[in-house]
């Protein structure tokens, strides 16, 4: 055999005897840095913890225990962290609608003026839709807000 060959033999069986840390104890405690950011931006979290799920917003938070609206949880025994998002299109078809109809009565009233009104279509028109827009957007979060979308944040 040749030298190479038989160095290269004898580091592939040191290394595959070595101890390869599993994943688990790879794994840390979640950063307090982490959790004061989303403290500090209002993010709504889910904690996946040993024995049961805690979700709701950061009251406080220090370096072993993070303390939420709905409970707390000491860093230690947290296992992923998820941040979660409302996702839905209630708001935005609401507006859209709003702001069409509203607009439109609007250019309507707009007919009705006696005398000299300029621009008087073109007033009622946009102060329609931002008013449709305004209680259009309103009423649609309202029949159909979302639902909330979780993405893993940590590990």
């Amino acid at each position: 055999m040749r030298p190479r060959a038989s160095l290269l033999i004898a580091l592939l069986a040191v290394a595959g005897a070595s101890p390869v840390p599993s994943a688990s104890a790879q794994v840390r405690d979640p950063s307090p840095v982490l959790l004061r950011r989303a403290a500090r931006e209002n993010w709504l979290l889910r904690l996946s913890l040993r024995d049961r799920q805690v979700a709701g917003r950061i009251r406080t938070v220090n370096d072993s225990v993070v303390f939420l609206a709905r409970g707390e949880a000491a860093l230690d025994s947290v296992r992923l962290i998820e941040r979660g998002r409302r996702r839905g299109d209630g708001g935005r078809i609401g507006a859209l609608v709003g702001a069409a109809a509203v607009a439109w009565l609007g250019i309507e009233a707009a007919g009705y003026c006696e005398g000299s009104c300029p621009h008087a279509t073109v007033r009622g028109a946009v102060g329609g839709a931002v008013v449709g827009a305004l209680v259009g957007f309103g009423l649609g979060e309202l029949v159909a807000p979302g639902r909330i979308e979780w993405r893993r944040i940590w590990p």
